[in-house]
């Protein structure tokens, strides 16, 4: 059998936002992809407070923060960032604006339709 040197691996992924307690799954493709002459690789995180990974490539978010995923085979390195986020809370009302802070407001003309934008006209 002749040996194919792993010459590279790509990502599914360079960037990913997790909500926390939630996961996603990493996966590489080596290159070429007949490869068959693979090192045995590894996954870590630089920060496992907020995520870790296994060695299947699934990432679990434990807590509000930032880290790097590091993939190693042989010589390759490659590393993904992970931001694991707060789940965003409901918008909870009413609130007053200040004409200090800028905003869009989205305002439709009613009269073709649009209920529920930040203005109703009585015509």
């Amino acid at each position: 059998m002749v040996k194919i040197p792993l010459e590279d691996v790509t990502l599914n992924t360079e960037f990913a936002e997790v909500f926390i307690g939630g996961s996603l799954l990493l996966t590489t493709t080596p290159v070429p992809l007949n490869a068959n002459n693979v090192e045995r690789f590894s996954w870590h995180s630089e920060n496992e407070a907020v995520a870790t990974i296994n060695s299947s490539g699934e990432v679990k978010a434990i807590q509000e923060g930032v880290t790097n995923i590091i993939y190693r085979c042989g010589d390759i390195t490659k590393t993904i960032t992970v931001n694991v986020v707060d789940r965003v809370q409901a918008f909870q009302g009413p609130h007053i604006l200040s004409a200090a802070a800028p905003c869009i407001i989205p305002i439709r003309d009613f009269d073709t339709g649009g209920e529920g934008y930040a203005f109703h006209d009585s015509d």
